[in-house]
């Protein structure tokens, strides 16, 4: 019995510690023709070390932790696997016991199955509608969430300010236009003061002509401002930055700018750390009258740059990457999340004084399975702190 739970351990300790390896490397600026070959390698790790494990605890006469006192290279491994998973397993209790802190007042929320509304409007392959029909798979549904956030130091004149936050579309063609037109249509249909786009927008240049269409037909009363992400570097992505701009978007990588709304000064801000440094340099923004800063809302695309945020005296900080996981399992939720900090901000709504940060789980992406974790349009009604 023993062995059985070492064993078990070990195989839990060892995904866990290829998942850790697969977030560190691409919450990093790693170039994509090396992150393939250490995903490829990931993969091979990930499904060929259990076998190997349990033929050398079969091929053994010792019991497990008799073996694991041995310092033969399979021990050892087995040794770490077994103290990782009793990590992450403390982790993840102290998680649900004390949750990170949240500045969220209410939530209301529609779900739609987009697929089944376009009907034969809808225009992508007929293989990813079929995979988009499998029981479970959420890939062409769309969550529409309406979240009232409390924002400790924002203006009076400013309560009830709203943003439409969108991110992660990944135009690759798979997912038809038609969708993505869609989605567009329905954050028109949010009246949004402001439009936060943050980042991994096209990953096939073939699609550049859908721009226009879908991100050029945004509508909202104080412009649509976007961010690249790391998927953006697939293309290029200086063309991708022009052709938004011809259509009317506000670039706002490693810049800020400031803007009037009701009489009050926001200062708006881009940081695309780590894939297209510099950050803004926000030092060099306005610090406000009468003792009263200007509020900053940032655009980030990686929730890594919490940080940076909380340095740079954000009051919200918007961001996505993570897809929320993009597979939330039941109990243990969000797993591969593409970020230094693991699941820790996964999707939703975050406070670490004095940032209140907003986490996407994004609209598409290039994994065609989405579990438990739907594409997300959400529109942020931002409130006075009580």
């Amino acid at each position: 019995m023993l062995d059985a739970i070492l064993l078990i351990l070990a195989l839990v300790g060892h995904i866990a510690l290829w998942v850790i390896v697969y977030n560190q490397v691409h919450g990093r600026a790693v170039p994509r023709e090396l992150i393939k070959l250490i995903n490829i390698s990931i993969y091979l790790i990930v499904a060929l070390t259990p076998g190997l494990l349990v033929w050398w605890y079969v091929a053994g006469e010792e019991n497990l932790w008799q073996r694991c006192s041995e310092f033969s290279m399979p021990a050892l491994y087995v040794a770490l696997c077994d103290l990782l998973a009793l990590i992450v397993a403390v982790r993840w209790l102290l998680h649900l016991r004390r949750p990170p802190a949240s500045m969220q007042v209410s939530n209301h929320s529609t779900h739609d199955n987009l697929l089944q509304l376009l009907g034969t409007a809808y225009d992508g392959p007929a293989a990813v509608a079929w995979l988009a029909r499998l029981p479970g798979n959420q890939l062409l549904e769309l969550s529409v969430h309406e979240k009232e956030i409390a924002i400790p130091r924002l203006p009076a004149e400013l309560d009830g300010l709203t943003i439409a936050h969108l991110s992660d579309l990944h135009f690759t063609g798979h997912v038809g236009k038609a969708w993505f037109e869609e989605v567009v249509r329905r954050t028109n249909g949010l009246d949004a003061d402001l439009i936060a786009l943050t980042g991994d927008l096209v990953d096939k240049e073939r699609t550049f002509p859908w721009l226009h269409d879908t991100l050029g037909a945004l509508r909202s009363r104080h412009s649509v401002y976007f961010v690249l992400g790391n998927h953006d570097l697939k293309v290029d992505h200086r063309r991708l930055r022009e052709l938004l701009k011809e259509d009317g978007l506000i670039d706002l990588g490693s810049r800020w700018q400031e803007l009037e709304v009701r009489g009050q000064r926001l200062i708006l801000a881009g940081n695309e750390l780590p894939w297209f440094p510099p950050a803004a340099d926000l030092a060099a923004a306005p610090a406000g009258h009468d003792g009263r800063a200007p509020l900053r809302i940032v655009l980030a695309h990686s929730p890594d740059q919490l940080r940076w945020a909380r340095d740079n005296d954000v009051d919200l900080l918007l961001a996505g990457h993570t897809h929320g996981g993009q597979f939330r399992f039941p109990l243990i939720g969000p797993v591969v999340t593409s970020s230094l900090i693991g699941s820790c901000y996964a999707a939703g709504t975050y406070y670490e004084p004095p940032t209140v940060m907003h986490v996407s789980r994004g609209l598409s992406g290039t994994i065609l399975l989405r579990l438990n974790c739907p594409p997300e349009l959400t529109r942020l009604v931002l409130r006075c702190s009580q």
